[in-house]
């Protein structure tokens, strides 16, 4: 296939969508990333943690469970959420869980699992 082929069918490519819900109940801000979270939509979620922080949040919790995708650099931004007093964690599914299972998070983080696969530090 010609370059010049290639590079239309990119362009005609959707852009994906990502956004970060904050649901705020008392102290506790819950992060929900919806979509790919990856290099280039990671600072969102930066953003808004540091936000919460600044806000004076007791607790955080980070939703994984509207992910369909996270590198390396979403699961930065994701632990960078563990500043706060308090963290806690529910896991995605498929690819977004098998990235914590291969980076022994899911092992490495306090056994403090629920029914509702809830992780907290």
């Amino acid at each position: 296939m010609p370059s010049s082929a290639k590079r239309g069918s990119q362009r005609s490519q959707p852009p994906i969508h990502f956004e970060v819900q904050d649901a705020v109940a008392g102290g506790t801000h819950t992060l929900r990333p919806i979509g790919e979270l990856d290099l280039a939509s990671a600072p969102h979620l930066d953003r808004m943690i540091e936000s919460a922080q600044a806000a004076g949040a007791e607790a955080i919790t980070i939703d994984l469970t509207g992910l369909t995708f996270m590198d390396c650099c979403g699961l930065r931004s994701v632990m960078s959420a563990t500043k706060a007093p308090r963290f806690e964690l529910v896991p995605g599914r498929g690819q977004v869980h098998r990235l914590l299972e291969l980076v022994d998070l899911l092992d490495v983080l306090p056994s403090g699992r629920s029914s509702s696969s809830r992780l907290r530090l």
